[in-house]
């Protein structure tokens, strides 16, 4: 099973992020040009996406006031076995909220920077089946569907990414409960069949849960 989360992991996301203290620079400020345009602008959310999943999820974020944040993201990774000639299945839909704590609180215009820690929890339905007939000119897909819940301590890092966008690295670690069960395929299209053996597989994964490499997109206003 550490396995298979291992490649939901993969799947869904990954993060990194952090910030300085007080009144030092963070990676890719420019000195007091941009302090000066903090002051006159404030960021009132942001967009995010992870470019570990590209195109395949959108997250938004929601300062409130300098310390605390809203954030919430979804994953939609989905590929079909018609995408890769039948040689495998890996389909996920994932979604998760939290509230952040940020840790560069003198910062008071641009905000959604620096060190910070979140408490989230989400939810995943999965496919993920692989093709054990490549070789032998038979169809036989095998995989396994199931569902999870997770709650979460997310670590992060922000920085600034240019002049228009910031990156976001971190990673959450947590518990994780699932329910899932195995299938074979023996037609392209074709049912899912369950051996009857075999009962639904219940339990607690605890460790890495998520990793994230955002990509984001602040919105500003002028004060």
């Amino acid at each position: 099973m550490k396995l298979l989360y291992t490649i939901l992991a993969l799947l869904l996301s990954f993060p990194i992020h952090g910030t300085g203290v007080g009144s030092h620079a963070l990676p890719g400020e420019g000195g007091a040009r941009d302090q000066e345009q903090a002051a006159s602008s404030k960021t009132v959310f942001a967009f995010r996406t992870n470019a570990l999943v590209p195109l395949m999820n959108v997250g938004l974020e929601l300062p409130i006031g300098n310390v605390v944040s809203l954030e919430a993201d979804g994953y939609f990774p989905w590929v079909k076995p018609e995408f890769c000639g039948h040689l495998a299945c890996a389909q996920a839909l994932h979604a998760d909220a939290g509230i952040r704590f940020w840790f560069n609180t003198r910062r008071q215009g641009d905000r959604l920077l620096g060190h910070s820690l979140a408490l989230k929890a989400g939810a995943t339905k999965f496919d993920l089946g692989w093709n054990k007939g490549v070789g032998t000119g038979e169809y036989h897909m095998a995989g396994r569907q199931g569902a999870s819940t997770e709650a979460t301590l997310d670590y992060m890092y922000a920085f600034r990414l240019g002049s228009a966008l910031r990156m976001e690295v971190g990673a959450g670690f947590g518990a994780v409960y699932h329910r899932d069960f195995s299938y074979d395929q023996y037609e392209k299209g074709g049912p899912l069949l369950r051996d009857a053996r075999l009962i639904e597989t219940r339990g607690w994964f605890f460790g890495p849960a998520m990793v994230h490499v955002n990509i984001v997109l602040p919105i500003k206003v002028k004060e």
